[in-house]
This record gives structure tokens, sequence and C-alpha cells, in this order.
């Protein structure tokens, strides 16, 4: 009895000490440096179009964003009386207090959270000595870092690790729905946090699956678990995610050059849409302006010519809208619609409908489009043919290469509304633009290009006045926006570029490789340079690869060897306890560990080009859990003496990563006025 209170006893100290150990490490570095980092000034902008709300694009998830611009709007209101009694440096400072010190509050709850999950695996002073571990080294990569997601991130990952953690001694269900709010708000703030997610679905879809071959548990057990666990593990997560999008959404009202790189739906959407009220339905000899669905370029020509002396005008697309994007579209028409009166019932015959034979005419420069047989100059696989501007429009110079047919998706061709594509009579290929090597926009025909390239939406129609005299309402008929999105349309279109994340290098004669391979491609000497604008240190050997891998990169190698390694250690453990009874008992948590390291790790490993150091928090965390157990094994004081170790690297370290924004800049960037 006295050894069971003499434990408890232990246990409080060792938790007081360390919660002296997180704060006394962490608050110095709330006021230090008194500037901004490169990655914090990035966040703060994104933080301060939401409170304006103005369209910021982000390939993130929103809701670290959104408790951050919470934060500045808060602190903003609250530290006013700082600006007011002549401090209005203070001011500003003191609204990064506030940010970086949610954030180190953050960091200590991760720490003490860390402490209590490795308590039902260890004892007491080895718990400890681990948790001292994940403090001087995990939580480093953190501290220039505070006004960032990362922060909110890890902090939501390890409380739904320590809710697992007591879901699966437990056996609560309670937890279960706890794991599943952390998964989601920890999804909402980087899609890494799908990882560990995944691990915690697979570890429970596996033991409800060896459940049904258990004769001892009951069928409806297992369907109340599984069905806690869809509700727990799938639906909460999903609804939190999506409920962080409604919210951004909320705020994401006025419209910013940023948001072109999405649909025009999309953009028409915001507010202060640089659009006006043009004419809706299309009609013969009418002039518009033709905007490429995918690159969202305007059909554009100009007196310039193809090199090949055909006297040829290049047809290209521009993402800038002026004379030289106007066009005018001329029906061909038949026999029958030729006899009828403009003005009364065959008005019909003036409107522009699918199927409609066509021509179009450059404004500026009297051309026809036109297009032939003849592959463009950037075609290497001989797929796209030229389409170029020929002829004449009031000389009437034309053939038969001028002729187009109209396909969209309406009835009538609607000005903003129909989805457009344009067949080459002859050719039966289609019009479309796509983005070449250098960045520029070339026109193109073709039967198998994307699908993307040829769609067209008519942006600005204008007819002629005669037909606005005519009966037909269509005629007179105005639109201003294009078709309105819904909710769940944005929200799928935003996180579809998401996940469309790419890695761009600006030197092109080098090329991003992944580690793995990088190490099989190494002839002569390594070359390497830092850029401290991403933390990173780029590695680039004699074949022109590149790799990009961590600032603290022996720390990371050592911890990913170690961990990669487990396997072995498990080996030599159960070696360890059948012949000498030393060794850790290795119960399944602890593979849970492992699991979830790999389910971290493994993806970037051979599906990531760059090895960002902020991608790798939860693989780090992870690993280092698998250290501090792996070297436990050979006793406390190995385990004392490499966390010592760890703590002189630690303190030896105190510096800045990263470019500095100082106080003049962020005036400059209009940063600090956000707050």
């Amino acid at each position: 009895m006295k050894l069971f209170g003499t434990k408890k006893i232990s246990e409080r100290k060792l938790f007081r000490i360390l919660v002296w150990l997180s704060i006394t490490t962490r608050f110095f570095f709330i006021t230090f440096p008194f500037s901004l980092i490169q990655e914090e000034a990035y966040f703060i902008k994104l933080a301060r179009g939401l409170i304006e709300r103005q369209f910021k694009y982000d390939l993130q998830p929103p809701l670290g964003k959104l408790i951050i611009s919470f934060l500045l709007f808060w602190g903003k209101s609250n530290f006013s009386v700082l600006s007011e009694i002549g401090m209005p440096t203070v001011f500003h400072k003191a609204s990064y207090v506030l940010l970086r010190g949610v954030s180190v509050i953050l960091s200590i709850f991760v720490i003490l959270m860390t402490y209590k999950i490795l308590l039902r695996i260890l004892e007491p002073w080895k718990a400890f000595l681990v948790s001292l571990l994940v403090l001087f080294e995990n939580l480093y990569q953190m501290h220039f870092k505070f006004i960032t997601a990362d922060p909110y991130s890890l902090f939501f990952m390890v409380c739904s690790f320590y809710f697992f953690s007591e879901f699966y001694y437990e056996r609560k269900y309670v937890y279960l729905f706890l794991v599943g709010i952390f998964c989601g708000l920890n999804i909402s703030s980087k899609l890494i946090g799908i990882s560990f997610w995944l691990a915690v679905s697979i570890y429970i879809l596996v033991e409800i699956f060896t459940a049904f071959y258990n004769p001892d548990i009951k069928f409806r057990s297992i369907f109340v678990y599984f069905m806690n666990f869809v509700f727990g593990m799938i639906v909460v997560p999903f609804l939190i995610y999506i409920a962080s999008f409604y919210i951004y959404f909320l705020f994401q009202t006025e419209f910013t050059n940023e948001a072109r790189n999405l649909s025009l739906h999309f953009q028409s959407d915001l507010k202060n849409f640089p659009i006006e009220q043009v004419d809706k339905y299309v009609m013969d000899h009418s002039i518009l302006t033709l905007i490429n669905t995918e690159n969202k370029v305007y059909l554009n020509s100009s007196d310039e010519y193809l090199t090949t002396g055909s006297k040829q005008q290049i047809v290209s697309g521009d993402q800038n809208k002026d004379e030289y994007a106007l066009w005018r579209i001329m029906k061909v028409h038949n026999i029958e619609e030729s006899n009828q009166e403009p003005n009364n019932e065959g008005i019909d015959s003036k409107f522009i409908k699918n199927g409609d034979s066509v021509k179009i005419i450059h404004l500026m420069t009297d051309k026809y489009l036109h297009s032939h047989e003849i592959n463009t100059e950037n075609s290497k696989d001989k797929k796209f043919f030229e389409a170029t501007a020929y002829g004449s429009g009031s000389k009437n110079m034309t053939d038969e290469n001028d002729y187009w047919v109209v396909e969209c998706d309406t009835e009538f061709l609607q000005c903003r509304t129909s989805l457009l594509q344009l067949k080459h009579h002859m050719t039966h290929s289609y019009l479309g633009i796509r983005k070449l090597e250098n960045n520029t926009y070339e026109a193109h025909t073709s039967r198998d290009g994307r699908k993307g390239m040829r769609n067209f939406y008519i942006e600005d129609n204008r007819n002629e006045e005669i037909h606005k005299i005519s009966k037909d309402i269509k005629s007179k008929e105005k639109i201003e926006n294009y078709k309105n999105l819904t909710f769940f349309q944005k929200f799928i279109e935003l996180n579809s570029k998401i996940f469309e994340q790419t890695n761009n290098l600006d030197n092109k004669n080098i090329s991003i490789i992944s580690p793995w391979k990088w190490l099989f491609s190494i002839k002569g000497n390594i070359h390497y340079f830092l850029k401290t604008d991403h933390y990173s240190l780029d590695m680039t050997n004699n074949n022109k690869n590149v790799l990009i891998v961590p600032y603290n990169i022996l720390t990371h190698v050592f911890s990913s060897i170690i961990a990669i390694l487990f396997p072995l250690f498990l080996f030599f453990n159960h070696i360890s306890l059948q012949r000498y009874r030393k060794g850790i008992f290795i119960n399944f948590f602890i593979i849970f560990i492992y699991i979830s390291y790999l389910f971290n790790y493994l993806p970037f490993i051979f599906t990531s080009s760059q090895f960002y150091q902020t991608n790798y928090l939860f693989s780090l965390y992870f690993s280092l859990l698998l250290i501090g157990i792996s070297i436990s094994i050979f006793g406390e004081n190995i385990l004392l003496i490499f966390v010592i170790s760890n703590s002189f690297v630690f303190f030896n370290n105190l510096n800045v990563n990263g470019t500095i924004i100082s106080y003049e800049e962020c005036l400059r960037q209009e940063i600090c006025s956000a707050v």
C-alpha cells in the first residue's frame, strides 16, 4: 500500500516538474524575436484578409487561419488601449504576444498529454524522460512558427492521440467521439492530419473484423461498436471539416486577384467581381469575348504572324481583356432562315443555337478564325493543329476552313451560362487553349486534348441594336453574373484545388526527385545551399537532381532510422525478455505508435518530392516516442544521458532559423495593420 502511494506521489512530483520546465522553456520565446518570421507574416496576411472579408487563396484547410484571425480581431479590440495612450509599437507587439502565447499554452498541453499517454506503457521516471525528449526536440521545431497552423494542428493531433489511449484502455465510447472531434479539428487545420485519422480507423476496423470470429462476443456488441465508429470517426470529423469551410466562406466575400485560381462561377459569387451587365442571348453579328474555363484566359489575336511565312495571324490566350479579345460571331443561315423577316416571326433565326454553323471574325484585324490540319510548332506528339486568323471579313476573303460548329449545353447560346465548344467544320477538331512551358498560352485545335482546354464561356456580349427593337423578350434580356454555386459546389472545388498541390522549381534545369531515389543517383560531389524562406537545406548532385530536407537534418534522419528499424528493436527486446528477463513488455499500444509513425512518414517518402519540416511534425513526434521507448530498454541512466545531451543541443541552438521581417517591413507590407 505504501509502495502504491509512493508511486502516486512520484507521478505528481514529476508532473509538476514537467509543468515548470514546459513553462520556462516555452514562454522565453513569446516576445523573441520582436518581429515576425516569414511564415508568420504569411499567416498574418491570410488572417488579415479574413478579417477584411477578402478572398485569400491558400492550399491548406482553413481552421488554422480562422483561429488566428479570431485572435487577431480579439486582440485588436482588447489591446486598443495601448494605442490610445501613445504606445502604438507596443500595441502591435502585444497582439503578437497574444498569438504566440496561445501557441505556447497549446505546446505545454502537448507535453503534459504526452506524459499522461506514456504513463500507460512506461514507468513514471521513464515517461518523464521521454516527455523531456519531446519537449527539447519536437517542439523546438515550433518555436519560430507560433503564428501558423502548425501549433494548432499538433495540439489537435496529440489530443486525439491522448483520447485514443483512454479509449484503448478504458473502452468507453465517449473517448471515441472525442478522438473523432479532435481528428476533425486536426484535418481542418492541415491535411496531414488525415494520416493519424487513418491509422486509428484502420485499427478499429481490424478490431471489429476480428471480433466477428470470436464466439464469445455477441453480434449486438459488434454492431454497437461499429455504429459508434461510423458516427464518431467518420460523421463527426467530416461535419467538422465541412463546418470549417462553411465559416470560411462566410468571411471570404470580397473578390481579390487570388480568386482567379478558381472557376468563373466561384469568382462571380464574390463581391466586387469586375464584371458588368451584358446581353444574355448571343445573336447573329454579336460582338463577344471568349474565356477559356481551364486557364482563365481570353481568346486573343494581334498583328503578329506565324514564322512559317504563310501570313497567318497568331491566335493565343491572354489574361488581359482588351480590344484584341473582341470577336464578332456570324451565323451561317440556311435557305429557310434567309427567306424570313428579320424583325418579326423570323427573329429566332437570328439567335445562335446549339448545332449552328458560324464564322468568327477578329474585330480589330478583320480576319476570320481559321484552322487546318497543320501541326503547331509546339506540338511534339502531333495532336495539336494550328488555330490562326486569316482572310478578310470586309473583302469577303474566306474559305471552308473558316467554318465552325457551335456545341453548347443549352438550346440557345447564352452569355455566362452556356458551356461552349467550337468544333472545326473540316477537321472535326475542337478549338482549345493550352499553357506552354514558357508560361504563354497557345490556341489550337485538337481531337484528343483534355476537354477542359476546349471549354469556353462567353463573358461579354453585345447584340446589334436592330435586334433589340423586336418583340422577342430574349433579345432584350440582360445578365450580370455567372451561375451561382451552392456551398457544396464551392466546397468540392476548393478541396480539389487543395489536393492538386504541386511542387515547382524556379530553375527548370534541376529536377526534384523523391528522397529514396536521390540516394541512388549520386555521382561526384554533393553541392548544398540554404534557403531560409522555407527552413530547408537544398542538396543537389551532379545529375542536377535536388533533395530538399529539413534544417535539423541530423535529428530527423536519426529519429527516422531508429523508427524504421523499430521491428529490430521488438525482436531483440523479445530475446532479452526470454533469456535475461530484461526489457519492455510490448503491448499493442506501442505497436500502434509505430503504425502511426509509418502512416505519417511513408506517404511523404514515396510520393513527396520536397521535405518541408512542417509536414513531418507528426512523424517526428511519434519517432521521438519510439526513440525513448527503445532506449528505455537499456535502463533509465542511458535514457537520462540521451535526454541531457538533447537538452544541451536545444539550449545551444536558441537562435532564429528563418527570414526575419522587421516591424518597419511589416508596416510596408501592410501586415501589422491587421492587428
